[in-house]
């Protein structure tokens, strides 16, 4: 993933997320007002669907869609990642927004996936460091080559074994 693209992500999840606080202020004020006090239950209700479907839902499944198109390029790096359109895996890792389309992932979605990642990257691990189990043996076999190299060519040795040789004369 670019710097430029991970920086223009950035920016543009903060300012949906800016807007979306701008939006829950002016609706925290609104029902602070006697104005709101007064609706009926009823019309409390049709407010609450308005604001949610025209307001903030909309922006939370811009937010949605962004944190999921993230995850993905990560995901990418690792496996493939499941296709939108597949009708198998629609219902497993995608959840639906309110036009029926699927553009976020669901939770079990992220789980999913974070799953195969951490099997992936647990396979390269391992593809990759197959000769550290040898270094252990191998440094014990080096060490006690060396001991013998080097009592083998020790003077005293050599002298204590000609002594042994020659059946204890000098």
């Amino acid at each position: 993933m670019s710097l430029e693209r991970s920086i223009r992500d950035w920016h543009t999840l903060r300012s949906l997320r800016n807007k979306l606080r701008n939006i829950d202020k002016g609706d925290s004020a609104f029902r602070r007002t006697d104005k709101f006090k007064k609706l009926t239950a009823k019309e409390k209700a049709e407010y609450e669907d308005e604001y949610w479907q025209l307001e903030a839902g909309d922006i939370y499944a811009e937010i949605g869609e962004l944190e999921s198109n993230i995850f993905l390029r990560k995901v990418s790096k690792y496996i493939p990642p499941p296709s939108r359109h597949d009708e198998k895996t629609q219902d497993e890792y995608w959840k639906s927004n309110f036009h029926g389309e699927y553009r976020e992932l669901s939770q079990n979605g992220y789980h999913e996936l974070n799953k195969l990642v951490r099997e992936e990257k647990k396979a390269r691990r391992e593809a990759r460091l197959w000769w550290v189990s040898l270094i252990g043996p191998l440094t014990g076999l080096i060490g006690c080559l060396i001991a013998l190299l080097s009592f083998l060519l020790n003077p005293i040795f050599r002298e204590g074994l000609r002594y042994i040789i020659s059946g204890g004369s000098k």
